[in-house]
C-alpha cells in the first residue's frame, strides 16, 4: 500500500493522473493531496474507518480536485458511495470464498435504489435527507449473534433517526443462505434481498414509517417477485412461485372474514414464528397481487393504481406530522375499505371474498 501511495504522489505531481487536459488546473492541490496521502497511510496501517474518513473528507471539500477522482475510487473499493455504505463484514472471506466485492455489492445496491425510485417520484419525501448501510455477514451465527432477525436471513431497519432534522439512516442486514451456494443462486439472492429491503427504505425515506406491515410488505414482495423473474437453481422456482405458494398454503388463515379483519392488523408471522411467517408474507403479497391480477364483477385494476392510492394515504399522514414527530400509522383496515371502495365500488367484505377466491384458483399448492 505504501508502494501504491508513493507512485500514486508520483503520478498527480507529474501530471499524468488526469488525462482530460493539460492545463494547470489539472494538478491536485497540496492540501487535497495531503489528504489523499494520509488516508491511504491509515488504510496501509489497518485503520479502515479513519482512512474512509478521511477520503469523505477530502471528497466533500474538494470535489473537483484530481485527488478526489482517486479518493472516489479507493472509496468505491471499500464499498462507500453517495450515501450508501457497504460493509462485509469478513472481507477476506468474501473475496476469496463467494467471489464476491465490496465495489459490486456497492453497485449492485446503487442501480436497485435508481430502479425502484420511479415508484415513490411524485411524493414528497418525509426524511429530507437519506442514508443506506448495508451489512453482510459471513454466517448466519455470525448474523443472529449482531442481533438479525430468526425469521429472515435478512432484514431492514432505521437504524438512526433525528425527527427534528427530518435526517434518517437506513440499515439492511443479510448473510448468505446455504441454498445460495452456486454462483446464479447467489446472484438471484442479492437481486431478491435488495429488491425487497430497499423498498423498505425507499417507504421509510418517503411516509417515516406511515405504512402498517401488511401494505410494507405487499408492496416490497410483490416489486421484487416481478423484478427478480429468474428460477433459483436449488429450488427450481422463482420468488413470485414461492411467495404464492406460501400464500396458497395460508389461505386457511383468512377464509372467515373475521380472520381476514384480524390479519389486516396483526403483526409479523401472526404473532408466531416458524413457518406462519412466511404464510403471513404470502398473503401479504396476495392482497397487492390482487390488484393487478385479479377483478371483481369483472372490474380490474393495477399494482400502480393500488400503490398510488397507498401512498397518498401515507405521505398525507406523513405531511400531517408535526415537526420532530414520528407520522402516525395508518389502520391497515380502514385504509383498504376506503381504497377497495374507490377502484371497485364494492365493500372489504367482498373484496376479502374475491381475494380469496383468487388465490384458491391462481396460486399453485407446493
Amino acid at each position: 500500500m505504501l508502494a501504491l501511495h508513493a507512485a500514486l504522489c508520483a503520478l498527480f505531481l507529474s501530471g499524468a493522473a488526469v488525462a482530460q487536459t493539460k492545463k494547470a488546473s489539472s494538478q491536485p492541490s497540496k492540501e487535497a493531496l495531503s489528504k489523499l496521502s494520509l488516508g491511504l497511510k491509515l488504510f496501509s496501517a489497518g485503520q479502515e474507518e479513519k482512512g474512509i474518513e478521511t477520503l469523505l473528507a477530502l471528497r466533500e471539500a474538494h470535489p473537483n480536485d484530481p485527488a478526489a477522482v482517486k479518493a472516489e475510487e479507493i472509496l468505491r473499493d471499500h464499498g462507500v458511495g453517495d450515501g450508501v455504505r457497504v460493509v462485509l463484514d469478513d472481507r477476506k472471506v468474501f473475496r476469496e470464498s463467494f467471489r464476491i466485492l465490496d465495489k459490486d455489492v456497492l453497485a449492485q445496491v446503487e442501480k436497485t435504489i435508481e430502479e425502484l425510485k420511479p415508484h415513490f417520484e411524485g411524493v414528497t419525501p418525509f426524511f429530507e435527507k437519506k442514508s443506506l448501510r448495508v451489512v453482510f455477514y459471513d454466517s448466519e451465527a455470525r448474523y443472529r449473534k449482531q442481533g438479525g432477525s430468526v425469521t429472515a436471513s435478512g432484514d431492514f431497519s432505521i437504524s438512526k433517526s433525528d425527527f427534528n432534522a427530518r435526517t434518517f439512516e437506513g440499515t439492511i442486514e443479510s448473510y448468505l443462505p446455504k441454498y445460495a451456494a452456486t454462483l446464479k443462486d447467489r446472484q438471484l439472492y442479492l437481486r431478491s434481498l435488495f429488491y425487497h429491503e430497499v423498498t423498505h427504505y425507499w417507504n421509510a425515506a418517503s411516509f417515516g414509517g406511515a405504512l402498517p406491515s401488511i401494505f410494507e410488505e405487499g408492496i416490497a414482495t410483490y416489486l421484487t417477485s416481478r423484478l427478480n423473474t429468474d428460477y433459483y437453481q436449488y429450488y427450481r422456482t422463482t420468488d413470485r412461485d414461492e411467495i404464492q405458494s406460501k400464500a396458497r398454503n395460508s389461505l386457511n388463515s383468512i377464509v372467515k372474514f373475521e380472520d381476514f379483519k384480524a390479519f389486516l392488523e396483526v403483526g409479523r408471522g401472526f404473532g408466531q414464528g416458524g413457518e406462519m411467517v412466511s404464510r403471513w408474507y404470502g398473503l401479504c403479497y396476495a392482497i397487492a397481487d390482487f390488484f393487478q391480477e385479479g377483478s371483481i364483477g369483472g372490474k380490474k385494476s393495477s399494482f400502480e393504481a393500488f400503490l398510488g392510492r397507498v401512498s397518498d394515504r401515507a405521505a398525507e399522514t406523513a405531511r400531517n406530522a408535526p415537526r420532530g414527530q414520528r407520522p402516525r400509522k395508518l389502520s391497515a383496515e380502514e385504509t383498504l375499505s376506503k381504497i377497495v371502495e374507490e377502484i371497485y365500488g364494492v365493500k372489504l367484505e367482498d373484496f376479502h371474498k374475491a381475494l380469496v377466491q383468487h388465490v384458491l384458483e391462481k396460486y399453485r399448492q407446493r
